[in-house]
């Protein structure tokens, strides 16, 4: 990824982090369809573009309980176990943190 690429991702995580608690919940399906995309972002090896993944989903959470909760634990969580991924537990334990902070 170039740093022009990663400063987007980045640009991008925090735009819809600041905006997802003001949008209409007629719009929570379309948010929920970028669940897929923001848990690939958990997984990133660039431990900025993980943390800023984390504290998108947080707020997302906080939006929409209980679709971005129902995401976190049937899509991601289940990938804390798997020692194989360390840049995925990484990331799922900064969204674990950003979630009870």
């Amino acid at each position: 990824m170039s740093d022009q690429q990663g400063q987007g991702v980045l640009d991008n995580l925090s735009v819809l982090a600041c905006v997802a608690p003001q949008l209409d919940e007629q719009l929570h399906a379309k948010i929920e369809a970028l669940f897929p995309l923001l848990d690939k972002a958990v997984r990133s090896p660039q431990a900025v573009v993980r943390q800023s993944a984390a504290v998108c989903i947080t707020e997302l959470c906080d939006s929409m309980p209980v679709e971005g909760l129902r995401q976190v634990v049937l899509q991601m969580l289940p990938f804390m176990s798997d020692p194989l991924k360390q840049d995925y537990r990484r990331g799922l334990v900064e969204l674990v943190y950003c979630k009870s902070g």
